[in-house]
């Protein structure tokens, strides 16, 4: 796993009010569209790229999450935050072979672990408070939540 500097986005509208973007694959586009504008890091990964992308909306920022193969392509995804939320993407941390650490939402520490085999789900359950899913049959990574302690 490494920080990749091959794959930008190029922000694009929807003509709704939702915020997405062009997925450039060293420059190029790869035909895949991705929710958020703001690419705050893309992590080269076994098989493709984790993204992590936020909405640059200050005090109702939200975390897209997004899994792509090598050729770009869509594999899994995954927002965290909500409304009224407020988030600032910091302290990426990666650990290595399939896991990023970064703090976002709630005074927590978030992760994101690959899967190595995309695993069976039910789309109507959520992960945890404040994650979010589109209606996928199969999961590809899992998101976790830790808070941080505080001082006393």
């Amino acid at each position: 796993m490494d920080l990749s500097g091959d794959l930008t986005l190029r922000p694009r509208s929807t003509g709704q009010d939702e915020l997405c973007s062009e997925v450039l694959l060293a420059g190029h586009p790869c035909g895949t569209v991705v929710s958020g504008q703001v690419l705050e890091a893309a992590v080269r990964c076994p098989g493709g790229w984790l993204l992590f992308v936020t909405d640059g909306v200050p005090f109702e920022d939200m975390l897209s999450v997004h899994l792509l193969n090598r050729e770009g392509r869509l594999l899994d995804s995954a927002r965290i935050g909500g409304p009224y939320t407020t988030g600032s993407f910091a302290n990426l941390r990666l650990e290595p072979p399939g896991t990023v650490h970064f703090d976002f939402i709630d005074n927590a520490r978030w992760s994101v672990r690959l899967l190595q085999q995309p695993r069976p789900a039910l789309p109507w359950l959520p992960d945890m408070p404040g994650v979010w899913r589109g209606p996928r049959l199969q999961r590809h990574f899992e998101i976790h939540r830790d808070p941080i302690p505080t001082a006393s």
